[in-house]
């Protein structure tokens, strides 16, 4: 970047070697004279500009908003469904973080490195906190106490949060139980009404316009297992057994406004946008003469937005893009990226799964009282 260019010059410890310039865009452009400085000053860079939403994300995805904003209905109910997605211990995220070097062996512990340094950072800029409230966002005066310090398992509930929103998919089997049903009964029979559920389900249009030339197997149902097969007495009838019910008097306490319009805007992903989106201005109608192109994935409009633009630099790191807070040791959202002396090679986008990765089926409940009758309940993996 030009020296013209720069608003601000920020080395945030003296004893780790990264410097931080900021654009006149409040861009953070990370310098580190390692990769580990670099993780840590983007850490740095991240909770000085998201603190708040941080650690909005990382209860949330932890399923401890209640914990960390007070037992309100809203916050309850949240906890709960995010736990449904991924109900990990502290201690199973940090499990997962210890395993990446002998899962991915180099690579591996190059994020372990990256992701501690990472953490050390945000925890740099908390510790300052401390003796300075002025760099504490207003939103936690209503929280009542101060930001607690980071781990890596941390990192772990935001990647689990941001993959549930994104990557999930599947997991409507009661609901097309449901719709079997309701047409078994308005057409007068099973057959039919199988016929007219199968008349809905997506089907492979030969003629459909492709990209590529190979086929390869996506979306190929396996073999399926009587066993874990069985259809509801009433499908359309409320679900049992989970955790639906928020503890009586939550409604005494008020949600947080503020962590709550972050959470509202966060369950509006993706369905907030109908597709990935473009917004496309032509030279003619741009004050500077210049075409302008912004290309958004399906993550919305909000503030503070979901995404930071960050530029990462270290002697095996060029990489300028977007990424999530909490997360943004690497960048996720990357028009080009540069690793080892490699050339630049153009990023990929975040995109929505439209894959089944998750799948409702029965599961047999624990006797009760001795009784030695059993039934069925819907259990989620």
């Amino acid at each position: 970047m030009a020296p013209g260019d720069i608003t601000a010059t920020v080395q945030p410890n003296p004893n780790v070697p990264v410097t931080i310039y900021y654009d006149q865009h409040h861009v953070p452009h990370i310098y580190g004279a390692t990769d580990q400085a670099l993780a840590f000053g983007a850490g740095w860079a991240a909770t000085h500009d998201r603190l708040f939403l941080m650690d909005v994300l990382r209860h949330y995805g932890s399923g401890t908003l209640s914990q960390f904003l007070g037992p309100s209905c809203a916050d309850e109910q949240m906890d709960h469904d995010q736990l449904l997605v991924a109900d990990y211990t502290p201690a199973q995220a940090q499990a997962q973080i210890a395993a990446l070097p002998k899962e991915y062996g180099a690579q591996g512990t190059r994020l372990v490195i990256m992701g501690t340094a990472y953490v050390n950072g945000i925890n740099d800029y908390i510790a300052a906190t401390s003796t300075d409230p002025s760099l504490l966002p207003a939103d936690y005066a209503a929280v009542g106490a101060p930001p607690q310090p980071w781990t890596t398992a941390d990192i772990i509930s935001i990647a689990s949060l941001i993959g549930g929103i994104f990557g999930k998919g599947g997991g409507g089997e009661v609901a097309n139980a449901a719709l079997l049903q309701y047409l078994d009964r308005q057409l007068g029979s099973a057959s039919a009404g199988q016929a007219a559920f199968t008349a809905f389900k997506e089907q492979n249009d030969p003629a459909a316009p492709t990209t590529v030339t190979a086929s390869f197997p996506y979306e190929i149902p396996g073999t399926i297992d009587t066993a874990t097969t069985a259809m509801p007495d009433n499908a359309a009838a409320p679900l049992s057994g989970g955790p639906t019910d928020t503890t009586p008097g939550c409604s005494l306490t008020a949600p947080n406004k503020a962590a709550l319009g972050i959470v509202a805007s966060l369950l509006r992903l993706p369905r907030s946008m109908a597709m990935s989106n473009a917004l496309l201005v032509d030279a003619a109608h741009s004050t500077t003469g210049h075409p302008i192109a912004v290309f958004g994935p399906q993550v919305g409009y909000f503030a503070p937005q979901i995404l930071m633009q960050e530029d990462l630099h270290s002697p095996g790191i060029a990489a300028e893009g977007a990424a999530f807070p909490g997360v943004s040791f690497v960048v996720q959202l990357a028009a080009a990226q540069t690793s080892r002396g490699r050339p630049p090679q153009p990023r990929a986008t975040w995109w929505t799964s439209g894959s089944s990765s998750s799948a409702t089926r029965p599961a047999a409940r624990p006797p009760r009282r001795a009784r030695t009758t059993s039934s069925t309940a819907s259990a989620c993996r």
